[in-house]
């Protein structure tokens, strides 16, 4: 006898669900054009708790150079999404004329309208927050040990609080 494989589908007038995945934010900076430099990162945050403890490293490594990739082959002043291989979640850029690069990493179903304006805001609290540490720094009553680099000379994988509340906040497209 033949087995059918039966279709389970909601039932009509239900709402479906479909839950959206932000893994990671990231600010890098970008040289110059002509520089065969690879960007350098300035803050990151990723949340990697729905992998299994010992994928999450290879994760995370994929994650970076997939980030890293995408914002050196992404031309100034414009913003990119690309599918990463063998990873069903895409890595969408946006790289300002100045060098910096938003970029994220989510899943399919996210809104690209959602990620590019959740990149907006993360690209400018990261402006902020490095002029008040320059700010700080100038004032030499405060002894400013976190400070945010915007041409920094090697990675740094700092995950300011606003980053991390961003990241959490973000996994609601609505809320970008």
């Amino acid at each position: 006898s033949r087995h059918q494989n039966p279709t389970i589908a909601p039932p009509e007038g239900s709402i479906q669900i479909i839950m959206v995945k932000l893994l990671a934010l990231a600010v890098l900076h970008k040289s110059k054009q002509e520089s065969k430099e690879q960007p350098v990162f300035i803050a990151l945050a990723e949340d990697l708790s729905s992998f299994g403890w010992f994928t999450r490293g290879a994760i995370q490594e994929h994650i970076r150079f997939g980030f890293r990739t995408v914002c050196q082959r992404t031309d100034f002043g414009l913003r990119q999404t690309v599918r990463m291989e063998k990873f069903d979640y895409v890595v969408h850029a946006h790289v300002r004329s100045d060098g910096l690069c938003g970029i994220a990493i989510t899943d399919e179903e996210y809104p690209t309208q959602a990620v590019f304006g959740g990149i907006s805001q993360m690209l400018s609290e990261i402006l902020k927050a490095s002029k008040q540490s320059v700010d700080r720094a100038k004032d030499t009553k405060h002894n400013v040990s976190a400070s945010i680099e915007l041409h920094p000379s090697k990675d740094s994988f700092e995950t300011p609080t606003f980053l991390k509340s961003m990241l959490s906040r973000f996994q609601d497209p609505k809320e970008v």
